[in-house]
């Protein structure tokens, strides 16, 4: 185990701040004394970005599981699909699987899906 693997949280986050300010020249050094020792460095863009990319994660994998149920459904229903039928599916909007997974129920074939 590394010395900093042993660290507490609050040794680690001393630490860094110590390797930080040491390293800054003159004048850099004086802003980053001025910071309060618990503040975090995170810009906007940052904070922005991270809440971003967590909203479009979920959305993505709604879609894929959307995707996969659908997919499923339509197997056991229909047996194989053809491979226009899967590249259908693995281009698919959330509108079209939306669209596409209320017609399971009452089409005769897979085809009768995508129509």
């Amino acid at each position: 185990m590394s010395g900093l693997a042993r660290l507490d949280d609050e040794e680690r986050r001393v630490l860094y701040w110590d390797l930080i300010e040491t390293s800054l020249g003159q004048a850099a050094r004086k802003a980053f004394q001025m910071l309060p020792q618990s503040y975090r460095f995170q810009s906007e863009a940052f904070v922005k970005g991270r809440s971003e990319g967590r909203l479009e994660g979920h959305a993505e994998g709604r879609v894929e599981g959307e995707r996969a149920v659908l997919q499923k459904l339509l197997l056991l229903k229909f047996g194989a699909l053809s491979d226009d039928a899967r590249s259908k599916l693995a281009t698919a909007s959330e509108e079209d699987l939306d669209r596409w997974a209320a017609r399971v129920l009452t089409a005769t074939s897979a085809a009768d899906i995508f129509t």
